[in-house]
């Protein structure tokens, strides 16, 4: 029998940073430009699929393409994330390829949202003023 989705209490709130620095580094057009603000505001943003962004192949379902297109995807928000928000992890122990791993799943998760990203990151990093 399939189990049921896990449903997240993770709320995507303006008040959060990571909810705020995952929506600007998506949208900005400095940044990865993966949607528009206008066609997606910051308060509709939490329900986006990953698998409806321009990194996600639309035109094969080929699992070695949409690995590499996730990866990489992946590797510049991290990068992206970092250099733009000063950020600590939230376990000074945990390794950031780790960390990093836990980012490339959501990219690479069809039904994942911006929320689970956030979500992610929230777990992974502490912004100032946490």
């Amino acid at each position: 029998m399939a189990k049921a989705p896990v449903k997240s209490e993770y709320a995507w709130s303006d008040s959060k940073m990571a909810c705020v620095a995952t929506y600007k580094i998506l949208e900005g057009d400095k940044f990865m430009n993966e949607f528009e603000d206008s066609d997606i505001p910051f308060e509709k943003a939490s329900d986006v699929e990953m698998s409806s962004l321009f990194y996600w192949p639309q035109t094969t379902g080929n699992d070695a393409l949409l690995k590499l297109a996730a990866s990489q995807a992946a590797k510049k928000f991290w990068y992206l994330l970092i250099k733009n928000y000063t950020v600590l992890k939230e376990e000074a122990a945990k390794e950031s390829y780790k960390m990093l791993d836990d980012v490339e799943a959501v990219f690479a998760s069809k039904d994942a949202t911006l929320k689970k990203l956030a979500e992610v990151v929230d777990k992974s990093l502490k912004f100032p003023n946490e």
